[in-house]
């Protein structure tokens, strides 16, 4: 049996060789892939964890509702207020009276107060009317601070 088997590797040997080499390269690539998928997966939970800062739950609905859900759903020891923090989320178009300027897409986020302390950030936000605008938004409209 041994001489059979001896002597059928000799004779496919080029068959045999192909196998090998086939199933080395598959193996080569399905480590890879596994490796990468994996680093991959990785920064993108690390990316998503900078984004959401100390946020631990969030509500998300089409509709409003109630400011009193936050209190709900916070932990039970601690200020709530400092806990939770409402956000509206609309899509929106800007558009510029003076130079008669417009953009699309534009996402428009309503905080109050309570946004900046669960940021631990030390200031509010703007007064009236004024808001907060992206440096790309701002370099679409050719807009400055004060304008």
């Amino acid at each position: 049996m041994t001489r059979l088997l001896l002597r059928n590797l000799r004779y496919y040997w080029r068959t045999n060789l192909a196998v090998v080499g086939g199933v080395a390269t598959a193996v080569a690539v399905l480590s890879g892939a596994l490796l990468v998928g994996t680093s991959v997966r990785a920064s993108l939970r690390d990316l998503l964890v900078k984004q959401l800062g100390a946020t631990d739950i969030v509500v998300s609905s089409d509709r409003f509702f109630r400011d009193e859900l936050g209190a709900a759903v916070a932990p039970p020891s601690g200020e709530t207020s400092a806990r939770t923090s409402p956000i509206i989320h609309l899509p929106g178009v800007l558009a510029h009276a003076r130079a008669s300027r417009r953009t699309r897409e534009v996402q428009v986020y309503g905080v109050d107060e309570r946004f900046w302390r669960f940021h631990g950030i030390a200031r509010s936000g703007p007064d009236g009317r004024a808001a907060l605008v992206g440096a790309d938004l701002a370099a679409a409209l050719d807009n400055t601070p004060g304008r």
